[in-house]
């Protein structure tokens, strides 16, 4: 999911943002459908990496069309619907997939995967707009030209997803969404190792009814926190008579990611490693994380579309590179981690890397 950006963005600049949108989800049906007839766990486990590849580029594309769609004074709405409806998803998802297992088998997920993604697929050819009718400031791609070797092997140097770090504010932002994606899968991977011996649980249908809790945060978390900053920046335009700096949504960040946020880990690690609360504790804490999270991002994810507006495709895409690797450690570490230290000093430390979040939102907006 890294690696995403490195190679689906060089695609989308050579054929297209809506081709390589559509050549993407059938890409993923057709890894969904290798996965369910997978015989072994090596071949199951590459056709999934490769169909993880296309997940971040749906994002990516989703935002820039949002950006080229909407004003500045509502897109912060407009992100935190499309950003809270998929990551919500990732918690529904476990409670989809856990009834599947409980009553089928674990290869009928990825059936049922490959029906939603074909639905995309139909969605997607009827919706998904071309760049060239949305934006004037989409002009980096290739489509209609007949491509040389150059033109292809300039398309896929990663410089130009690399090379908007060079700027403060993209970098600084990049590195908050990284410790806020590390809170995130943080807890997407701990519930089952945590919530199941906690409280007896026995099957994967009653373990991933927990997810709900997170994923409800999640969707009113972006909504509440895309509203939140929206509304900020019309105060500030006001403030300034008019003018407007993409820096002007981040002054929406501080009170979710140095309030809400650290509440909602803290109370989850610590209700659960000190067995408190029952299970309605750490099922509110949960859900306290999810909205503190999400609130918190999108103010971020909506300023990455308008830091560098000519060049927003390469900075969203070099945010997620930041973000799903910092992802991946949350996913990796966890669960490790509270077998070494226990649950509430392992969230304790999640809780103060999303309070050092903070500090890159300061810097952005001290020009402000």
């Amino acid at each position: 999911m890294a690696a995403s950006a490195l190679i689906w963005l060089p695609i989308s600049v050579l054929i297209g943002r809506r081709r390589a949108y559509i050549v993407a989800t059938g890409i993923l049906i057709l890894c969904a459908m290798g996965c369910a007839l997978a015989r072994n766990l090596a071949s199951l486990t590459a056709v999934w990496a490769i169909g993880a590849t296309t997940g971040p580029f749906f994002l990516v594309a989703g935002q820039t069309i949002l950006a080229d769609i909407f004003e500045p004074t509502v897109r912060g709405m407009a992100v935190g619907f499309f950003l809270g409806s998929c990551v919500s998803s990732q918690s529904i998802a476990p409670l989809v997939g856990s009834v599947i297992a409980t009553y089928t088998t674990w290869r009928a997920i990825f059936g049922v995967l490959s029906g939603i993604s074909f639905i995309g697929l139909v969605l997607a050819y009827f919706f998904v707009p071309k760049a060239s009718e949305l934006s004037n400031l989409s002009t980096h791609e290739s489509v209609g030209k007949k491509l040389s070797r150059q033109d292809v092997l300039r398309a896929f140097n990663p410089s130009a997803v690399f090379y908007q770090w060079k700027y403060p504010g993209v970098m600084l932002s990049n590195l908050a969404c990284g410790l806020l994606g590390l809170n995130q899968y943080a807890i997407l991977s701990s519930v089952r190792h945590l919530i199941n011996p906690l409280f007896g649980l026995t099957s994967p249908l009653q373990s991933g009814l927990f997810y709900l809790a997170p994923g409800v945060g999640f969707l009113l978390g972006s909504i509440v926190g895309g509203n939140v900053s929206d509304r900020v920046v019309r105060r500030y335009i006001d403030k300034r008579e008019g003018v407007r700096l993409a820096e002007d949504r981040l002054n929406s960040t501080p009170f979710w990611v140095l309030g809400v946020l650290p509440l909602g880990t803290f109370l989850y690690g610590w209700s659960i490693d000190k067995s408190i609360g029952g299970m309605g504790l750490p099922i509110s804490a949960a859900f306290i994380q999810g909205f503190g999270l999400m609130a918190s991002f999108s103010g971020l994810n909506t300023y990455a579309a308008e830091s560098n507006p000519e060049y927003k495709t390469s900075v969203i895409s070099g945010k997620y590179v930041v973000q799903y690797c910092f992802g991946a450690v949350g996913v990796g570490a966890t669960v490790p981690l509270i077998d070494a230290i226990g649950a509430g000093w392992t969230f304790s430390i999640i809780a103060i890397g999303s309070i050092i979040a903070a500090s890159p939102t300061f810097v952005i907006c001290m020009p402000t």
